[in-house]
């Protein structure tokens, strides 16, 4: 199955996607442009399910009602996925890779990879 992943933020949002298994960061875009940007990748990838990271706290309202946004506007399911620190781990991530910080503009896509490989991991378990 398909899959994009969604890292949801304020500015920028996070995308990477997941054909046959294998998850690649995708890209970083402006908040103003991502559901354009979304459907585009979804028709270019035949996506078959949106992964949205849900942060804990005040945002979670906001990511959940985005959530509802994408599931009108693309006609896909949107599935919610816990997102617990994924931003740091990100950044250590690229460390580790050895990442310089001025190239490390993808830490939201780096972002939505974690919550989708972490979701096609717990399937995978889960059968």
């Amino acid at each position: 199955m398909n899959l994009i992943g969604v890292d949801w933020g304020r500015r920028k949002v996070g995308l990477a996607v997941s054909e046959e298994g294998w998850v690649e960061p995708w890209g970083v875009v402006e908040r103003v442009r991502v559901v354009g940007e979304i459907k585009e990748v979804c028709r270019k990838k035949k996506i078959e399910k949106i992964i949205l990271g849900l942060p804990e706290g005040r945002l979670a309202k906001q990511v959940a009602a985005f959530g509802q946004e994408l599931r009108r506007k693309t006609g896909l399911p949107v599935e919610l996925a816990a997102e617990t620190l994924t931003s740091q781990d990100a950044v250590a991530k690229m460390r580790e890779i050895g990442l310089k910080q001025k190239e490390r503009q993808v830490e939201d896509a780096f972002a939505a990879a974690l919550i989708l490989e972490s979701y096609v991991e717990r399937t995978k378990k889960n059968g």
